[in-house]
């Protein structure tokens, strides 16, 4: 409307997208509460959907509130129950980020180490259970719990 040059730029549209979420139930709803990074327009956007959420709640639960519904089950292709599922980072609601352990993902990243990375936290492992269980462990899940003070909001 100002008749200067605008650059326009192709529409983002991923093959997958994973999406890490407080709670969804066995379809598909997702609620995602607390500041998002582009989570529903991400899921609008790509082909297919993974959903992993902290809880897998009932459906029923849903369907009494619809309105927490942020990402709808007709997008998502696939849940998968994955408590932690965001460490080493925060999960609003239910833990705090492992500040060591995303300064370790980081500096992986940033000094182009990632396979060094990768064989110490992933390949080794069946899954990410294992992980936490033989390299995490119970006590340093339960802090990072604990200090996740701000459950406001974030639940049902």
């Amino acid at each position: 409307f100002t008749g200067k040059p605008i650059a326009l730029v192709p529409a983002l549209n991923p093959d997958v997208t994973i999406i890490h979420a407080q709670q969804a139930d066995k379809y598909g709803n997702t609620r995602v509460f607390g500041t998002g990074i582009a989570h529903e327009e991400s899921a609008m956007a790509s082909k297919k959907v993974i959903i992993s959420a902290e809880e897998i709640i009932d459906t029923e639960e849903i369907r009494r509130d619809p309105g927490r519904t942020s990402i709808p089950y007709y997008v998502v292709d696939a849940v998968v129950h994955a408590p932690f599922g965001a460490w080493p980072g925060v999960c609003g609601g239910h833990y705090g980020s492992d500040v060591p352990a995303v300064i370790e993902a980081f500096g992986a990243i940033a000094s182009d180490n990632v396979a060094a990375y990768m064989a110490k936290y992933v390949t080794p492992f069946a899954d990410d259970r294992e992980m936490f269980d033989k390299l995490i462990g119970q006590e340093r899940l339960d802090k990072l719990r604990a200090a996740e003070t701000i459950t406001e909001g974030y639940r049902a």
